[in-house]
């Protein structure tokens, strides 16, 4: 494990326990949330914190909310690369609740990556 990669597994730490925290807590999940997938290799389950925003696309009953995450330092993390090609399910925890949907992921300029998630109906 290089030092980027350490890096960022303390600043995981550090923000999972902000997201635990008592009176932070509330406000810092409105903008974090807990990635939970299966590894598409390993078949193990994984967790890891990361930033999010909402939106939704379409209109009427056709609606769909999205979450999209933009990592940063994308060659330090691999977790968004089980989401690339075609795709797989995962869960988040919103402030709502624990929901799950469909994720596709690709690099992007600049060392970065994104993740969009299709939510499920809920």
């Amino acid at each position: 494990m290089n030092l980027l990669q350490r890096s960022a597994l303390v600043v995981n730490r550090g923000v999972a326990s902000l997201m635990d925290a008592p009176v932070l807590g509330r406000r810092v999940r409105g903008f974090m949330t807990h990635v939970h997938y299966v590894g598409r290799r390993s078949g193990r389950s994984f967790s890891t914190p990361v930033a999010y925003r909402r939106s939704w696309s379409g209109a009427g009953a056709g609606t769909r909310e999205i979450v999209t995450i933009d990592v940063q330092l994308a060659s330090a993390k691999n977790w968004w690369r089980n989401f690339t090609g075609a795709g797989g399910v995962l869960e988040l925890e919103l402030p709502e609740g624990r929901r799950s949907g469909f994720a596709t992921g690709w690099a992007t300029p600049g060392n970065t990556a994104r993740v969009r998630v299709v939510l499920d109906r809920g």
